[in-house]
């Protein structure tokens, strides 16, 4: 049997993602899932209403679409004022953003891909149906 464990420590938690009027903000489980990346590209698929962080590690790598991330990391969170990219995120939804939303993050390792779903905020998930 084979498993894709992401291991948390005693103080972690989940991986957050919050959503708010001034920004977005990732908590500590988020950074190290994501490997501490020098920086990330942010995106939005308005099909699925899934919103992407791409890491990016090198130099190489970097290109204007990049935002600075370890670099903002304060007390165990980074947040990245991006005001803009909220008010479209949230005229593409008809979400609100003037109170924080918080949203599980989805790590895909292969693509070095952060998503959240904007149809599943964390504070509102439902309880998983046994089979």
């Amino acid at each position: 049997m084979e498993f894709n464990f992401v291991w948390t420590t005693p103080s972690g938690g989940a991986p957050v993602v919050s959503i708010a009027s001034y920004g977005i903000t990732f908590n500590n489980v988020v950074i190290e899932m994501m490997h501490r990346p020098k920086k990330i590209m942010i995106g939005y698929d308005d099909k699925k209403k899934v919103v992407g962080f791409k890491a990016i590690y090198t130099s190489e790598e970097e290109n204007e679409k990049c935002f600075p991330f370890t670099e903002r990391e304060r007390n165990g969170y980074v947040r990245i004022g991006i005001k803009d990219f909220v008010k479209y995120i949230s005229n593409r939804t008809g979400l609100d953003f003037k109170n924080s939303t918080r949203y599980i993050g989805v790590w895909d390792e292969e693509q070095k891909l952060l998503t959240i779903n904007l149809k599943e905020p964390m504070d509102q998930l439902k309880e998983i149906e046994e089979e």
